[in-house]
């Protein structure tokens, strides 16, 4: 601590270079003291070691302009002097100035929670990121008033609530035409994912610059597509076509599965070759086709027919009566005929549906349904989800 008059008196070497020692050490200490001193000059630096000020004298040399205050204790800056200049800069000392409070770790803004707006301005728009306080929304564009998170607003579309709205994290607005725009490499994908705790991408939304295909995926998988020519695509959409690769012989009377047991396709594998039943694996509309070619029909037959059966009724299709068919004592080599049937059912998940013959209990059991292979097949089951 040492203060001087910066007047270097005539005297002896030794007594001269004492002199000019102390006003040195006077301006390596910013001529601090506990009190002003005696002489000022304009523009002089003095420290004030009683309360940790450092002042700077004015131009016209009649008053000390206080510059900051310092924490001898942690060694640090305790405020900066200027409140008119510096309004809401938190020297962490009063609850009055935090609308900014800067520690060592954050940089944090409105730390009372007040009803308080931030904005940054750009050329044209004064509110072009407006966190608005009251409404607890980061508006971009505007001020945010709708949603809980990111309200990007470029125009007023008249909606004052979105009321009890589940997807009111992100609001797109304007006043005409609104919209998201994803833009990507001329080889590469667009995404939207869909995820939880289980999965990152659990559905999702895929758009594939390469072919211009558009992808939709459900349980991490993709679900549906539509190509470059509009043409749609379900890979996992229930569909089957399931035929006899043998005949089946002698048929009896009453109600007989067709033994479909050899499948052409079976997309999303519902149809059992076993039990000769199709499953469905959603409730919804199927479309279900049936076809028997029968051989040997016996002519005391009272009817024939095809139908398809499912868990909750029966369908009948074509029907034929033998006895107008075949001549009367024909009972050996009919010939051959078939039967089909076309519906539209409607299954609930896990109900099932099978093809059926079913003929009166008249006649000898000679009649075959028959299979011409699995290639060209004359016997088959099929069906599909509609809707």
């Amino acid at each position: 601590m040492a203060q001087h008059d910066y007047n270097i008196a005539n005297a002896t070497f030794p007594n001269t270079r004492t002199d000019i020692n102390n006003a040195l050490g006077a301006i390596a200490t910013n001529n601090s003291g506990d009190a002003q001193p005696s002489t000022m000059f304009a523009n002089q630096w003095w420290y004030e070691t009683d309360t940790n000020k450092l002042y700077i004298r004015n131009e016209d040399n009649d008053a000390w302009i206080h510059i900051l205050t310092l924490n001898q204790t942690n060694d640090t800056v305790a405020s900066l002097e200027g409140a008119s200049s510096l309004a809401g800069i938190d020297d962490q000392s009063s609850s009055n100035d935090d609308q900014i409070t800067i520690t060592d770790t954050a940089v944090v803004i409105n730390e009372d929670s007040d009803d308080l707006d931030f904005r940054v301005e750009t050329n044209d728009n004064a509110n072009m990121l407006f966190i608005s306080g009251a409404n607890n929304v980061v508006g971009v564009g505007a001020e945010g008033d709708l949603g809980v998170g990111l309200h990007i607003k470029s125009g007023d579309s008249g909606l004052s609530s979105l009321g009890d709205n589940d997807a009111d994290e992100l609001v797109i607005e304007g006043s005409a035409n609104s919209g998201i725009s994803i833009l990507s490499g001329t080889g590469n994908a667009g995404r939207i994912y869909f995820g939880d705790s289980g999965d990152v991408n659990i559905g999702f939304i895929h758009y594939a610059h390469d072919d211009n295909a558009m992808l939709f995926g459900t349980n991490a998988t993709n679900a549906m597509s539509i190509s470059d020519i509009g043409a749609v695509r379900m890979p996992l959409q229930p569909a089957f076509l399931a035929t006899t690769n043998q005949n089946q012989q002698n048929v009896a009377d009453g109600f007989v599965t067709v033994g479909a047991n050899y499948e052409m396709f079976d997309q999303n594998s519902d149809y059992n070759t076993s039990t000769y039943h199709f499953t469905a694996p959603v409730g919804g509309r199927y479309v279900l086709f049936g076809k028997i070619a029968i051989e040997q029909m016996p002519n005391d037959y009272h009817w024939i027919y095809a139908g398809i059966g499912t868990s909750n009724r029966t369908h009948y299709g074509d029907l034929i009566d033998p006895r107008e068919i075949l001549s009367n004592g024909d009972t050996s080599s009919g010939s051959n005929h078939s039967l089909s049937i076309q519906i539209l059912a409607d299954l609930d998940a896990n109900d099932t549906a099978y093809l059926f013959l079913r003929s009166s209990a008249h006649g000898t059991n000679i009649m075959d349904i028959t299979n011409t292979g699995t290639v060209n097949p004359d016997t088959f089951f099929s069906g599909y989800l509609a809707c």
